[in-house]
């Protein structure tokens, strides 16, 4: 017989009981099985199996921070970029924040366990391209500090990036040709010059997004 989501999600749960999943703090109803899927639909934070075990939680019912699609006081939230400045001042979030530090998982490393081989293969963020080591846990993070680009969750998504990893070229100190930037109006005309970026312009055009619509999302 086939076992329910609940099943599953107690065996997986085993020693971690403790741990409170976002549908069970929320008491949302929409986790499989749960009394509100047929009005709401099924939570994709509860489905998201590549977060599993995040934060000791069950899928991503413990980083449901990052997912889009989850609901948020009654009403389903749209993409991460969208919804994170409200998620930052949920009570959820705050109590896994506070349980979980100083383990606690920055955004950006979360997110990348959400872009499956394939889609990193055909969409390089520029830490991957440039190999600069500096992205949360990077090899140069302790050296270098963490790029700007990395962390940066307002421009999460673009041209299918995690953070501004697809779109540097807006964003002040990033680390190029071997220093770090300064701000966009100074290091705009070599960015122009950068094989990365004319890497992502080539493989988006003609969806490429014009520099007043990046900048515009970071005010």
């Amino acid at each position: 017989m086939e076992k329910t989501f609940l099943e599953v999600a107690e065996e997986k749960m085993g020693a971690r009981k403790t741990k409170v999943n976002c549908w069970e703090f929320k008491k949302c109803g929409r986790q499989p099985q749960g009394d509100r899927v047929e009005e709401m639909g099924e939570c994709p934070a509860s489905l998201e199996e590549r977060l599993d075990g995040e934060h000791g939680g069950v899928n991503a019912g413990r980083a449901c921070w990052v997912i889009a699609g989850t609901l948020c006081d009654g009403v389903v939230q749209g993409t991460f970029a969208d919804k994170y400045k409200n998620c930052e001042k949920c009570d959820f979030y705050k109590m896994v924040q506070t349980e979980e530090y100083p383990a606690f998982k920055l955004s950006a490393s979360l997110k990348a366990r959400l872009h499956t081989p394939s889609q990193r293969k055909s969409k390089l963020n520029c830490w991957e391209f440039k190999k600069c080591g500096r992205q949360p846990q990077g090899e140069h993070v302790h050296d270098l500090g963490i790029c700007p680009a990395a962390v940066e969750e307002r421009l999460d998504g673009e041209h299918d990036g995690v953070n501004a990893g697809r779109a540097c070229w807006v964003v002040a100190g990033t680390f190029c040709g071997g220093k770090k930037q300064g701000t966009f109006a100074e290091k705009y005309k070599s960015c122009e010059q950068c094989d990365f970026y004319g890497a992502v312009h080539d493989e988006e055009f003609p969806k490429f997004r014009l520099i007043t619509t990046l900048t515009a999302k970071l005010k």
